[in-house]
C-alpha cells in the first residue's frame, strides 16, 4: 500500500484477548507494517508479524510478546513520538479505553489519523445510557431500564425487585462494556438477592438494569464507503434454550450458532438495516459500527452500537463483509482512507 499503517492492538480492557484475534485476521489481510501491542499494564512493544500469527487459541490465553522490544512506557508516548508521524493508525483494540473516546482523543490530539469513531461519538455510543438519549425521538424502539449503582446491596435489591414486579424479567450489564462480560440475567426474584450481592461486591460503577425482550437475536453491521454508510446483510444469534449468548457462546461457539444472512424477509431485513444505519448516523459515528436487535412480536427493539466490533476470522461483522461480497482487505483499505480524509476535512476547516 502507498501509505504507512500501524496495527493496534490489545490494551487494558476485558476485551483485550479479543483485540488480539482481530489483530491476527487485520494483519494477515492488510500485511501492516507496523504491529504495535499496547500492553494491558501501559508499555507498548513492536511485535513481530510471525510472532502475532504463531499465537494460540487468542480467545482465552494472554499474548505475551516473545522478544522484549518495548518502545514505548504508554500509549500517549507512542501517539505523539516520531515512528508515528506520517502513519495511519487502524485500531484493532475493544472496550475500555481504547473504545471509549480516550485513545480517541489522544490521537485527535497529536493529529494522528485513526480508524473508526472520533472521540465525541465513542464516548457517547460506548455509554449504553447515553447512546439510549440520543436515539429518543428516532423512529427506533427500546427497552425500559433504570441506572444501577453499586454501592449498596440493600438499594440493589429495592431497585431490582421493584423493576422486576413491573416488567418481568430482565437483564444486568454495565452501562460501558461488550463482549456480553459482566451480565447478569433475573429470571425470577428469588435471583435477585444473590446478584444484588455480586453486584455490590464489585467496584462502584453504574450498570444498566434493562427489561427482557423475548425475540430473535439480530445483529446489523453498517459499512462506509463513497456512497455513505449502509447495512451489511443481518446476522441471526440462535442461542441453546440451556445458554445466554455470553463470551464463550460469542467467541468460542459454545450452545450458539450464527445464521448469516439471517433467515427473514426482505423487509425484516431492510428495517433492520434501516435501524442500524439510523443509529450510526445519529451518533455521528464514522467508517464502521454494528448495532445488535432483538425482533420482537411487535417488531425490532434496539439494544446498543458498537464502534469497533470484532474482525476476527469469527467475528460478525467480517461474515456480514463475505456474504455481501466485500473482502478483509477491501474493507480495511476503506477504513484507511476514510481515516485519512477525515484529516484532510479537519485541517481545511481549521484554514
Amino acid at each position: 500500500m502507498d501509505h504507512n499503517i500501524i496495527l493496534l492492538f490489545g490494551g487494558d480492557s476485558d476485551e483485550r484477548l479479543v483485540s488480539v484475534a482481530s489483530a491476527q485476521a487485520m494483519a494477515q489481510a492488510i500485511g501492516c507494517g507496523k504491529l504495535w501491542f499496547w500492553h494491558k499494564d501501559g508499555p507498548i512493544f513492536d511485535i513481530d508479524y510471525n510472532d502475532l500469527i504463531a499465537h494460540e487459541e487468542p480467545f482465552t490465553s494472554e499474548f505475551i510478546p516473545k522478544t522484549n522490544r518495548q518502545i514505548f512506557a504508554n500509549i500517549s508516548q507512542a501517539i505523539s513520538s516520531k515512528l508515528s508521524d506520517n502513519h495511519v493508525f487502524l485500531l484493532g483494540v475493544h472496550g475500555g479505553s481504547g473504545e471509549n473516546g480516550e485513545l480517541q482523543q489522544t490521537l485527535e490530539e497529536a493529529k494522528r489519523p485513526f480508524s473508526g469513531s472520533n472521540a465525541k461519538a465513542s464516548r457517547i455510543a460506548f455509554n449504553k445510557v447515553a447512546t439510549k438519549e440520543c436515539l429518543l425521538g428516532y423512529q427506533i424502539k427500546m427497552a425500559p431500564h433504570v441506572v444501577l449503582e453499586t454501592t449498596s446491596q440493600q438499594r440493589l435489591q429495592k431497585t431490582i425487585t421493584e423493576f422486576c414486579q413491573s416488567h418481568g424479567d430482565c437483564i444486568i450489564k454495565p452501562v460501558c462494556g461488550g463482549s456480553s462480560l459482566g451480565c447478569f440475567f433475573v429470571r425470577g426474584l428469588l435471583e435477585i438477592n444473590a446478584i444484588a450481592a455480586q453486584l455490590a461486591e464489585l467496584k462502584p460503577q453504574p450498570f444498566l438494569l434493562e427489561r427482557v425482550i423475548n425475540g430473535r437475536e439480530i445483529t446489523v453491521g453498517v459499512f462506509e464507503d463513497d456512497n455513505g454508510p449502509r447495512g451489511l446483510p443481518c446476522t441471526e444469534i440462535v442461542v441453546d434454550s440451556n445458554r445466554e449468548f455470553d463470551y464463550q457462546g460469542k467467541y468460542l461457539g459454545m450452545g450458539t450458532k450464527e445464521i448469516t444472512p439471517a433467515r427473514i424477509s426482505e423487509n425484516l431485513a431492510r428495517e433492520a438495516q434501516r435501524l442500524a444505519v439510523t443509529a450510526h448516523a445519529a451518533l455521528a459515528l464514522d467508517g464502521y459500527s454494528r448495532a445488535d436487535l432483538i425482533l420482537a412480536d411487535d417488531g425490532f427493539y434496539f439494544l446498543e452500537t458498537n464502534t469497533l466490533p470484532g474482525l476476527t476470522k469469527t467475528s460478525l461483522v467480517p461474515q456480514q463483509l463475505a456474504a455481501d461480497g466485500i473482502s478483509m482487505r477491501e474493507f480495511l483499505e476503506g477504513q484507511i482512507k476514510i481515516a485519512l480524509d477525515k484529516v484532510v476535512t479537519a485541517e481545511r476547516s481549521n484554514q
